[in-house]
């Protein structure tokens, strides 16, 4: 039987961890497992997708040497290792392109604030680089926006957009996005899908979860006006410690002409 130890870590089962020479540390995340392990001079991973998603934890095991091929295994060379690394949870690299379990219809000059949960990466920091970053959960591909020409590559996510009064319990791998719909014009808008621009967004920890920043998506009045996509700069809630900044700013990546798909 192998012999199991807890690693010391801040923030549970994230944060700075101490992993002492020919040990490693295994983390579960969703249906990511994780190993990392350190040497006199090299860290090793191995990471594969398990088949069932698990509870976000970390133990440190007795390093093994007889991981199977279902595991992708990496080398990181350095002159020589410290003990402390940083296990640091992330926000996706790409759009992600969720739908509601059923249709929402917002009337004319009405409002809804919906809740999208996004499945979060892991970056592992060792000597102060980050050098590998890997998804909770691997989600497939898709393509979002008016025509094969206008809009992005995103990845498509399971049904996990609600109105905000049906949120229930969240997994401790996901960070919740709150997106105020506003409808200016004189027709009722049938949300049946929503792109949203994760890589633009702040990641924080807010009440024991993963919060981001929040949008206000506003459909405008004429249909020839672009829509309007508002990244609130403030933290989701009072006592929320930002962790995480966005991998783009609006300036690298313009996103109200593909929002334009999603309101017709």
């Amino acid at each position: 039987m192998i012999e199991e130890e807890r690693v010391a870590a801040t923030g549970d089962w994230w944060g700075d961890f101490t992993l002492e020479e020919e040990r490693s540390a295994l983390w579960r995340a969703g249906t990511l497992a994780l190993r990392v392990t350190r040497q006199q001079s090299e860290w090793r991973m191995a990471w594969r997708s398990e088949p069932d998603e698990a509870a976000p934890a970390m133990t440190a095991t007795v390093p093994a040497e007889d991981l199977d091929d279902t595991w992708e295994l990496r080398r990181y060379g350095f002159s020589t290792t410290t003990a402390v690394g940083r296990l640091v949870p992330a926000l996706s690299d790409r759009t992600i392109v969720s739908r509601p379990a059923i249709p929402v219809a917002v009337p004319p000059g009405q409002s809804i604030d919906l809740v999208v949960t996004t499945p979060l990466w892991l970056r592992a920091e060792c000597e102060g680089l980050a050098i590998n970053e890997l998804p909770t959960l691997r989600l497939s591909d898709t393509w979002f926006g008016a025509s094969t020409r206008e809009g992005q590559l995103c990845y498509a996510a399971r049904t996990h957009l609600r109105p905000a009064r049906e949120l229930g319990e969240v997994s401790g791998w996901r960070a919740l996005t709150t997106v105020r719909v506003i409808n200016r014009a004189a027709d009722t808008l049938v949300v049946e899908r929503l792109a949203l621009p994760v890589p633009r967004l702040a990641l924080y920890r807010h009440r024991d979860a993963f919060w981001t920043s929040t949008i206000t998506l506003e459909r405008p009045l004429e249909s020839s006006e672009e829509a309007q996509v508002t990244v609130d700069p403030a933290p989701p809630g009072p006592g929320a410690v930002r962790i995480g900044e966005p991998r783009e700013t609006a300036d690298e990546h313009p996103v109200s002409r593909v929002f334009n798909s999603l309101f017709g």
